[in-house]
């Protein structure tokens, strides 16, 4: 009886300690993912004014499309002979609504292969461009996609003046983008800000007969306006 309780006890811990362990990988995996200010999920054909298939040359069989999925910055693309590749978005430029990515995969013959490109989002249309690059080979790749809906929590600044005096203020206001902001002058000399993050901040001028730059960022995208010290 003792025996068959310790079996079962150490069944039980063995259980606890699988699970305790499953869920630290779930959470640090989505902790390893993040939010970006682009969307570009969509299935990618190759065009027939290019090469017909997605990629111009391939080790193997050349993939005609890739279903590409995102989640945040994680990147998963399934070609049309099933085979799985996986990246990150790289560098974002939200108001360009263009992003830099790289996918690492195999060909159906077995060799790897990195790709490494931009996709654009030009009116309803995702264009993905970029290399496929394998040991002994250099192509070219190139997809169209129906864009996919876009955020429209767009970085902006607001001033409640563009000119002022010495010894002037102007009332400075942030908003979109991730929430989080850091304000910036060009010229110290000038005048300065306070205080230097939040959503909203004042300027004081401390000089006349210049212009003062004052920058704004979110983290991942700056915003810029031009005050007049006169």
């Amino acid at each position: 009886m003792k025996k068959q309780f310790a079996r079962l006890f150490c069944a039980l811990g063995t259980l606890f300690i699988t699970i305790l362990f499953i869920g630290c990988e779930v959470d640090s995996s989505e902790s390893g993912s993040r939010n970006v200010d682009i969307n570009v999920w969509g299935v990618y054909h190759g065009q027939a004014d290019h090469y017909t298939s997605l990629v111009n040359n391939s080790s193997g069989s050349r993939p005609e499309y890739f279903d590409l999925r995102q989640y945040g910055d994680q990147l998963e693309a399934i070609d049309n002979h099933g085979i799985i590749f996986r990246g990150t978005i790289g560098s974002v430029n939200s108001e360009a609504k263009t992003c830099s990515f790289t996918l690492e995969g195999k060909t159906t013959v077995g060799n790897r292969v990195i790709v490494n490109g931009n996709i654009n989002i030009s009116g309803s249309q995702a264009i993905m461009e970029g290399t496929w690059i394998e040991d002994n080979l250099y192509a070219v790749l190139y997809g169209k996609a129906t864009a996919p809906a876009q955020s429209s929590n767009t970085l902006t600044i607001a001033a409640s003046a563009t000119t002022i005096s010495t010894n002037g203020t102007a009332t400075l206001t942030a908003s979109g983008g991730t929430g989080s902001y850091t304000w910036t002058v060009t010229t110290s000399t000038y005048g300065s800000v306070s205080p230097t993050t939040g959503y909203q901040v004042t300027y004081s001028a401390t000089s006349s007969n210049g212009t003062q730059t004052i920058t704004v960022s979110d983290g991942s995208t700056t915003k810029t306006v031009d005050i007049k010290q006169q």
